[in-house]
């Protein structure tokens, strides 16, 4: 950045005396005149200003330098929390899939589980009813027994009487 355009007047100034100096003098010895100790008096405040000018540069500069490396070391801080985050997004993605996959076992499991309770239900149903058949028989059993005990003394009574019957019969030889 030139002096020119930071401080117009001092440059503005410094040309003046620059062509001052450049003018053939035939003196020996270099006297100034009075208007050109104020030009010299004016280049010196101006390169002062302009070199407290530079300094503040200079120290924008390393500032901005500072910052640029904050910015890159919290850019790179950024980037890795990222990559972080993704590698985090990625494991909740198979632990998820993971999550899936069980839920599709229990939904089985609770499918086979389903139907052998409605295989047993089944089957509790037939045995039901095969105890209630044999209850039935069973009950019916004494009264069976009692019929056929009843059957039984009857054909005995009628036994005696055709025993009795035929014991008066007697056959003659022919």
């Amino acid at each position: 950045m030139g002096l020119q355009t930071v401080w117009p007047a001092c440059a503005a100034v410094s040309s003046q005396a620059v062509s001052v100096n450049r003018r053939p003098t035939r003196q020996r010895c270099f006297i100034p005149s009075i208007s050109q100790t104020a030009s010299f008096s004016r280049i010196s405040v101006c390169w002062s200003t302009g070199a407290a000018v530079a300094a503040e540069v200079r120290q924008l500069a390393q500032r901005s330098a500072v910052a640029a490396k904050a910015i890159k070391s919290l850019t790179a801080e950024s980037v890795g929390q990222i990559d972080e985050g993704g590698r985090q997004v990625s494991q909740a993605g198979l632990v998820i899939d993971e999550i899936v996959q069980q839920f599709d076992t229990v939904a089985t499991l609770i499918t086979q589980i389903s139907t052998a309770v409605a295989e047993q239900s089944s089957g509790i149903g037939q045995v039901n009813q095969a105890v209630n058949d044999m209850d039935r028989v069973t009950r019916q059993n004494p009264a069976l027994v009692e019929q056929s005990a009843a059957a039984a003394q009857s054909l005995a009574n009628q036994a005696r009487v055709l025993s009795a019957g035929v014991s008066t019969v007697r056959l003659q030889d022919a």
